[in-house]
Formats: structure tokens, C-alpha cells, sequence
């Protein structure tokens, strides 16, 4: 399949709009253009769609507007589905979440309809009460299913840790979001740091390492014939060059240093966390190590001092006295620089970043690892492949994009090294 034919506008299969009020409609004639988006920092899939509607059914017989016969007021199911020209589809529900109006005239009405998930909107109502015990991972999946009683896929990257916690009429999201930057992987030795987000696929609470540790999905590269050679071909590319050292610096990117307070004897600890100290247990993406190209001189002592009281018998394990007071002297997190690496570790994986325009494919997700080959910035007629930028990325952000004359999928890639 050309180039060229992948761009065509790709096929919006469903797009009913359900009434609170009883009624539907099939509005996919009225859409100009129809995004889909999903984040590795969003708990929520997204999607929107501007519509233009004249007043007419598709045998164009007048009636009313959609937006006058449904009663639009927010809260509507809404029922999608859509395809790539590779023939990958998907086919989901919604809920609308906002509607802008653009602008009327005598004879159509614009306006852009922004849906999320039922998840989405059930998180603003529903609350965390219960105590849970043990494992992180062993818990997420239940607040999931029990509080927000989602029906989707879960995948779960299992702790090493545990934590007990409380839900103190949280949301669900909350906890979730909240527990990532908690949590350690199971694998020994690797690096604290959990990402909470949804794709097309369901809910993730999975390890940053081992997101960069998979095989990559699709090898991407940016050419000026007509065909990529089999790979797919990037239409459009930018990368976001601006450096800026001294906020890295300020977000201890590179050499952390926490202070502990333990309530329960009095003491008061150092605790000092480089990057160095996270060799062996971080597989970078590519060759290269950013902090290696620095100047060390500025890596040597903290940039940034994290205070951190230790929650000394809180929330011990157990339902009585009995079982609880054994265990009173106990920290309820042991976190062993935990707070210092992941928070390392989250700004270490957005340093590098990328921004690539493809034909829509829907193939890929929030997440996968792709590998991108662009050519190196020179004179010559016919430029090298580039080493230092091109490799191994993850999707960070995707959106497709629909319009009745081209459909594209634009990705923001992220990675923590450089070089092939």
C-alpha cells in the first residue's frame, strides 16, 4: 500500500449519539474532523469531534439539529468506531464530557463535542473508604474493579513493595496516581517509578523500566522517496531541542538528596540518591547515558532535598490490637530512596523528545516502544542515517486524527539516552 493511499481519510464505521431522554442518532455525515488521544499521564482515553449540521437527515429531509433533538446537556453515551487504511479498527463507548459551540447560521450550527470514558466521570463520584494491606499491585486491580467497578483489562506490573493504606474518601484516581510514585518493581534491583494510565487496551499501572524494556511495535523512518522500504514512513518530524540544565538541576534530575525524620526514636537521617546509584538497576533505551554528556562539576553535590517524615506505625497490618501492636514500630513504607528514584526516573525518561507525524495506524499505543530512523542533519545529497537521536522510543502521546480528506496519527516520543 502507497504512501499516498495510507493518508486517505480513514473510515469513521459508528458514531451514535444516545440521548439521557431517550432517542439516538447516527451523526457520522456531520463530522469535519474526529481526534482520538491517549497518554501515558492521563487515567483517561479521549476523544472529540467538531460537527457541522445542517438540519438534515442523510436523505436530506429537514428536521431539527442534532443538538435540539437529542437535548444535548453532557452525560450522553456515545457509541464510536473507526478504522486505518492498514485495516486495524476500533470499536468503544464514551461519554460526552463538554460541547463548545463555534458558531451558527441561518442554515448550520459548529460545534465540537469532547467525550471520556465512563470511568472518567464515575471517578468524580466515587470514593476510596476501605483499608487495604500489602502489595501495591495486589490492591490497584481492586480499587479498580470494587470502587470504580470498571469492567476493563488491568494490566499490573507486580511491587516488590508493600504499603497500607487507608482511603480516607479519595478517589479512585487519586489512589491510583498516588501509589505509582510508590511503587518498586518486582525484579531486583530495578528502579522505583510506576506510570497509571489507560489506553484502547484498559488500564495500566506499569513499571517505567519495564515500558522501555519492550520490543519494539514499529520501525519508523523519515525519507524523501515515496516508499519507507517497508518501514513506516514519517511524514513529519520535530524534536524538542531546548535545553535547559539549570531546571533539571532544580527537579534533581541527577543527584537527590532526602532527609528522613523518624517520629518514633527521634532520629534524623541523610540519605543522598545519584544516578550512579542507580547503575546496574536502569537499562537505558539506547547506548548513551545523558548524564554522561554533562559537566560533572554540577552533578557532584544535591540539587534538590526532599523532606520526608516517616510514617512509623501507621496503619500497621492486621484487624485487633493482637495483630497490629508487633508490628507499631514499624515504618508503613520502607522507602529506601524511593521518593529519589522515581522521581529521578520520571524526569530522566522525558529528557529526550521526539515528535513524528505518520499515516493514521492504530496499531500502536500510549506506551509501546517504537524504533525511529531519521537521517542526520548535512549538506550532502544523500545524508546518513543519524546516530545520536535516531533508535528505540516510547509513545508518550498519541493522537489520531480524521478528516474527511486525510487521516494521520502524530506521536510525542520520549526516551533517557542517546544513540542507536
Amino acid at each position: 500500500m502507497g504512501a499516498n493511499k495510507v493518508l486517505e481519510s480513514a473510515n469513521i464505521t459508528k458514531f451514535i449519539i444516545n440521548s439521557n431522554t431517550g432517542g439516538f442518532r447516527d451523526v457520522r455525515l456531520l463530522v469535519t474532523e474526529f481526534t482520538y488521544e491517549e497518554s501515558i499521564f492521563d487515567y483517561s482515553i479521549r476523544a472529540s469531534a467538531r460537527l457541522t449540521d445542517a438540519g438534515a437527515l442523510p436523505n436530506f429531509t429537514p428536521t431539527t439539529s442534532t443538538y435540539d433533538t437529542l437535548k444535548l446537556a453532557g452525560g450522553e453515551k456515545v457509541e464510536l468506531g473507526f478504522q486505518d487504511n492498514y485495516g486495524n479498527s476500533y470499536e468503544f463507548e464514551m461519554y460526552i464530557e463538554s460541547i463548545d459551540e463555534l458558531g451558527n447560521t441561518t442554515k448550520t450550527q459548529t460545534y465540537i463535542i469532547s467525550m471520556v470514558t465512563m470511568e472518567c466521570l464515575m471517578n468524580e463520584i466515587k470514593r476510596v473508604r476501605k483499608k487495604y494491606e500489602h502489595k501495591i499491585s495486589d490492591y490497584v486491580p481492586k480499587i479498580l474493579q470494587n470502587v470504580l467497578e470498571t469492567s476493563k483489562d488491568i494490566f499490573v506490573d507486580e511491587t516488590l513493595n508493600s504499603y497500607n493504606i487507608l482511603g480516607v474518601n479519595k478517589k479512585p484516581f487519586y489512589w491510583c496516581l498516588s501509589l505509582a510514585k510508590k511503587s518498586v518493581p518486582f525484579k531486583k534491583g530495578q528502579v522505583a517509578g510506576y506510570l497509571f494510565f489507560e489506553t484502547i487496551k484498559g488500564y495500566h499501572f506499569k513499571a517505567v523500566d519495564e515500558l522501555f524494556a519492550q520490543e519494539p511495535k514499529l520501525n519508523c523512518i523519515y525519507t524523501e522517496t515515496v516508499s519507507g522500504g517497508g518501514a513506516i514512513k514519517i511524514i513529519d518530524y520535530s524534536f524538542d531541542n531546548n535545553i535547559n540544565f539549570q531546571n533539571e538541576l532544580k527537579l534533581g534530575t541527577y543527584n537527590t538528596e532526602r532527609f528522613d525524620f523518624n517520629p518514633y526514636d527521634q532520629m534524623y537521617g541523610e540519605n543522598p540518591f545519584t544516578y550512579k546509584d542507580q547503575d546496574g538497576a536502569v537499562v537505558p533505551v539506547a547506548k548513551t547515558r545523558i548524564p554522561e554528556r554533562l559537566n560533572q562539576i554540577f552533578l557532584e553535590q544535591p540539587s534538590r532535598y526532599i523532606d520526608y517524615p516517616q510514617d512509623i506505625g501507621a496503619l500497621p497490618e492486621g484487624v485487633n490490637l493482637e495483630q497490629q501492636l508487633p508490628k507499631s514500630k514499624e515504618p508503613n513504607l520502607d522507602m529506601n530512596d524511593i521518593l529519589s528514584q522515581s522521581s529521578m526516573r520520571y524526569q530522566q525518561a522525558c529528557t529526550i523528545q521526539v515528535t513524528i507525524t505518520i499515516a493514521a495506524n492504530l496499531s500502536v499505543n500510549a506506551g509501546d516502544i517504537i524504533f525511529v530512523d531519521i537521517p542526520e542533519v548535512s549538506a550532502t545529497l544523500k545524508p546518513k542515517p543519524e546516530n545520536t537521536n535516531s533508535g528505540l522510543y516510547m509513545i508518550s502521546e498519541l493522537c489520531h486524527k480524521l478528516t474527511p480528506r486525510r487521516s494521520a496519527t502524530k506521536l510525542v516520543l520520549i526516551r533517557d539516552s542517546y544513540d542507536r
